[in-house]
């Protein structure tokens, strides 16, 4: 068997400890999960909006919290068996755990604070593993400040390496993006993960950005009301959501209730409200279905319609307009409301004004189906 993190707790916030995010003290909440992970380079990203438990089930692999119920192995290494009333201490689990706050000692400078607490090793090992700390990340001319000299980019890559100058076996990220402005977050994220391939150890993300999952994450576990709802890869998740509630956190503004009309060559007729869409059979459905459209999958077009390989073209009209940044949120109601994102220039293009009549193209496989 391939070696492997297993992950299987139930964590319950019913003895009156109140939980880090209050969102979970309703009636019964609590976090559930089962995991299993391959132990090599790869990432994965635990998703789900604020409240729904991410960071406890860090904390609960970290050793900080104690799950009322389960097991966390690492390979062949017990790290928690309640069963067995046992729970590795969290010194002795090696792990790395970068917090939201980068936690750096305001009194010591970049190096002093990479190799604090690097204990078992000479003064020969730790400079050289200092040495190579500081190129790795790119920080050796700020290696004698101090982090109130520090940029937020700097103090990231400074955090970092002082977790990974300990050599840990498994490395947790808690939103360690959350605090840096838009320019250093983008270019981070790119950069963080090419310093990390050498490492060859196992990550595992926290976040709520569709943009870090996308870039950063090789499978996504999907957290919505404290469980587990879908793990696969990134693109697997996102396109094929596996019940409304996955849509809805990964982003898929368009879910509403519809009924199979008709199947024809591979290809399904579903009724939403008084319109039909043509979508891709993925088996196995009943009549009454539910209907998941991305945003930014629907094409707008006005004047004469073009020929187009799109099965569904749609009459519509627009309802209102929000203005995000280069991109443009188009509402309407083409027999049933809809959302289409655009680019701000095909706003502009189209001359796109509330009451404006559009026609709605969208391809049979951009229509998601399921129960």
């Amino acid at each position: 068997m391939a070696p492997e993190v297993l992950i299987d707790i139930e964590k319950r916030f019913e003895d009156g400890r109140p939980p880090l995010n209050p969102l979970l003290m309703k009636e019964g909440k609590g976090v559930v999960v089962n995991l299993k992970l391959p132990i090599d380079s790869s990432w994965t990203v635990l998703f789900g909006p604020s409240g729904v438990g991410k960071t406890t089930v860090l904390r609960c692999i970290a050793g900080l919290d104690i799950p009322q119920r389960g097991v966390i192995k690492f390979n062949d290494t017990t790290w928690l068996d309640t069963d067995k009333n046992y729970s590795l201490p969290a010194q002795n689990r090696r792990l790395g755990y970068l917090f939201q706050e980068h936690a750096l000692f305001p009194h010591l400078t970049v190096q002093e604070n990479i190799i604090y607490n690097l204990s078992g090793f000479s003064k020969t090992e730790k400079t050289g593993k200092l040495k190579d700390m500081l190129n790795l990340f790119k920080i050796a001319e700020i290696k004698d400040r101090r982090p109130v000299k520090l940029s937020g980019g700097e103090k990231q890559r400074v955090a970092l390496a002082r977790t990974l100058i300990r050599e840990p076996r498994m490395l947790l990220l808690d939103e360690p993006f959350s605090s840096l402005d838009i320019p250093t977050k983008e270019r981070l994220r790119r950069e963080i993960r090419a310093m990390l391939k050498d490492f060859k150890i196992p990550v595992i993300l926290v976040t709520h950005d569709r943009i870090e999952a996308i870039t950063l994450g090789d499978r996504m576990a999907v957290m919505s009301n404290g469980a587990i709802q879908q793990v696969g890869s990134v693109h697997e998740v996102f396109s094929r959501p596996v019940n409304p509630d996955v849509a809805k956190v990964v982003g898929m503004e368009n879910v509403m209730p519809g009924k199979i009309v008709g199947n024809k060559d591979g290809l399904l007729i579903v009724r939403v409200k008084e319109r039909e869409l043509t979508a891709v059979d993925p088996g196995g459905l009943k009549e009454d279905v539910v209907v998941c459209i991305r945003a930014e999958e629907i094409i707008l077009e006005k004047g004469s319609p073009l020929q187009s390989s799109a099965r569904n073209r749609i009459p519509a009209k627009v309802t209102g307009i929000s203005h995000e940044g280069v991109m443009v949120r188009v509402f309407l109601d083409c027999g049933f409301p809809l959302i289409a994102l655009i680019t701000r220039l095909s706003c502009n293009e189209l001359s796109l004004s509330e009451g404006a009549e559009v026609l709605v193209s969208i391809k049979a496989p951009s229509i998601h189906i399921m129960s």
